[in-house]
Protein backbone atom coordinates (compact mmCIF):
# COMPACT_ATOMS: atom_id res chain seq x y z
CA UNK A 1 0.00 0.00 0.00
CA UNK A 2 1.55 2.84 -1.34
CA UNK A 3 0.62 7.01 -1.26
CA UNK A 4 -1.70 6.40 -4.00
CA UNK A 5 -3.56 4.04 -2.39
CA UNK A 6 -4.16 5.34 0.86
CA UNK A 7 -4.98 8.81 -1.29
CA UNK A 8 -8.01 6.61 -3.15
CA UNK A 9 -9.52 5.36 0.18
CA UNK A 10 -9.51 9.19 1.53
CA UNK A 11 -11.30 10.35 -1.17
CA UNK A 12 -14.00 7.42 -1.58
CA UNK A 13 -14.22 8.49 2.29
CA UNK A 14 -15.00 11.87 1.68
CA UNK A 15 -11.62 13.02 2.90
CA UNK A 16 -10.55 14.40 -0.63
CA UNK A 17 -9.89 17.86 0.82
CA UNK A 18 -7.27 16.95 3.50
CA UNK A 19 -3.39 17.76 2.50
CA UNK A 20 -0.85 14.63 1.90
CA UNK A 21 3.27 14.93 2.91
CA UNK A 22 4.93 12.33 1.27
CA UNK A 23 8.53 12.39 1.37
CA UNK A 24 10.47 10.36 -0.74
CA UNK A 25 13.50 8.82 -0.65
CA UNK A 26 14.67 10.71 2.66
CA UNK A 27 18.31 10.85 3.14
CA UNK A 28 19.09 10.25 0.02
CA UNK A 29 20.59 12.23 -2.97
CA UNK A 30 17.14 12.20 -4.65
CA UNK A 31 15.23 13.03 -1.54
CA UNK A 32 12.07 15.17 -2.50
CA UNK A 33 8.92 16.57 -0.37
CA UNK A 34 5.25 16.50 -2.37
CA UNK A 35 3.08 18.88 -0.89
CA UNK A 36 -0.71 17.68 -2.54
CA UNK A 37 -3.88 17.47 -1.77
CA UNK A 38 -5.13 13.84 -1.38
CA UNK A 39 -7.50 14.56 -4.64
CA UNK A 40 -4.27 15.10 -6.86
CA UNK A 41 -2.31 11.83 -5.60
CA UNK A 42 -1.85 10.04 -8.62
CA UNK A 43 2.09 8.78 -9.19
CA UNK A 44 4.33 5.87 -8.16
CA UNK A 45 6.27 7.12 -5.43
CA UNK A 46 9.93 5.55 -4.33
CA UNK A 47 10.59 4.91 -0.42
CA UNK A 48 8.34 7.09 1.00
CA UNK A 49 6.80 8.30 4.43
CA UNK A 50 3.26 10.28 4.37
CA UNK A 51 1.87 12.66 6.68
CA UNK A 52 -2.01 13.41 6.15
CA UNK A 53 -2.85 16.85 7.83
CA UNK A 54 -6.49 17.83 8.41
CA UNK A 55 -6.02 21.40 8.79
CA UNK A 56 -9.43 23.59 9.28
Amino acid sequence: CGPREIARELVARGKGHRLMVIGENLAMENERIHWLPVSAVNADYEMNAVVILDER
